[in-house]
């Protein structure tokens, strides 16, 4: 013999797996949207702080092209013009003026430890690459002979010499501080186009170190292979602006939001699955009281009193 089906048990089964199967689904589809809208607002706040440091960078370049430009137009070998800049300005800690072999006719620096007019410069990089025919040239990181510090320079022709700027990131420096992470690290580093750390607030050492990352998975797994705005290029000097962020805080912060919806998703459930026996106990009620009435008429029993049920 067959075991008859239940269908009230059908029937509820089918009721409490459907109302389970929406809650669960609605949960799940809550949970991706709230993710991906997370990584959306975090990916938005990075490209706005790299358009925000790349501005404060094109800012600071536009400053060394007109004290250029203002040396060009202004120079004179008497003058006090080389003091007055490098004093006044903290993106400067000196300025050369270089014959065209490469010897030192003119300069001045805040700080000067071994250095005299007459030294020939001609090996100096800053020196050769404007003598290979390009107009201006901005150097990568190098341990400077004014201060034996970490530099990097800024060259350009004028006349009949050639002029280098010393350069110090001050104020691109000071800006980037500005950014944080939730962990109190900083969120900005910035390379040199040979993948030397030219700002790393949160190592300076680095800096001093000349310290190269071309080998380091920040190169060879996102600024080797990604498309700014990942990160950014400044074109003229080819500077690479990174924006870092730990994934495991952006999970944390996700935690109490999928943790939101699960206790959601439970009360959902919870009352699913009451609904669904109330409901299911209404229907089932009726059709026991017409199961009983219509037995009592197949036993010839005639004399009975209909209940009122909830359904016409």
């Amino acid at each position: 013999m067959t075991k008859e089906k239940s269908l009230k048990k059908e029937i509820l089964v089918t009721l409490l797996s459907f109302s389970i199967f929406v809650a669960i689904s609605i949960g799940f589809i809550s949970m991706i949207n709230f993710y991906l809208s997370k990584l959306t607002i975090i990916e938005h706040n990075q490209k706005q702080t790299i358009y925000q440091v790349e501005s404060e960078v094109n800012k600071f370049l536009t400053q060394i092209y007109n004290l250029s430009t203002y040396i060009q137009n202004n120079y004179d070998e008497n003058s006090s013009l080389l003091k007055n800049i490098v004093d006044t300005n903290d993106n400067v800690s000196g300025i050369f003026i270089l014959s065209n072999a490469g010897i030192i006719e003119n300069f001045y620096a805040k700080t000067n430890l071994n250095i005299y007019k007459g030294f020939d410069y001609s090996n100096q990089e800053y020196f050769k690459e404007i003598k290979n025919k390009v107009t201006d040239y901005w150097s990568n990181v190098f341990l400077s002979t004014v201060d034996e510090e970490p530099a990097l320079s800024y060259s350009f022709i004028s006349k009949d010499r050639i002029v280098v700027l010393m350069i110090k990131l001050k104020e691109v420096s000071d800006f980037i501080s500005r950014f944080k992470n939730k962990d109190g690290t900083y969120m900005i580093k910035v390379f040199d186009s040979s993948g030397n750390v030219i700002l790393n607030p949160n190592n300076p050492d680095l800096v001093f170190q000349r310290f190269n990352e071309k080998t380091q998975k920040v190169f060879t797994e996102l600024i080797d292979k990604l498309e700014p705005y990942t990160f950014t290029i400044v074109e003229k000097t080819g500077w690479k602006i990174v924006v870092r962020e730990s994934y495991e805080l952006i999970l944390k912060s996700l935690n109490s939001i999928i943790f939101g919806t699960i206790f959601t998703i439970l009360i959902f459930i919870c009352a699913a699955i009451f609904l669904s026996l109330k409901i299911s106990k209404r229907v089932f009620n009726s059709l026991d009281d017409l199961q009983q009435t219509t037995t009592n008429i197949a036993d010839g029993n005639y004399i009975i009193e209909n209940k009122k049920s909830y359904y016409s």
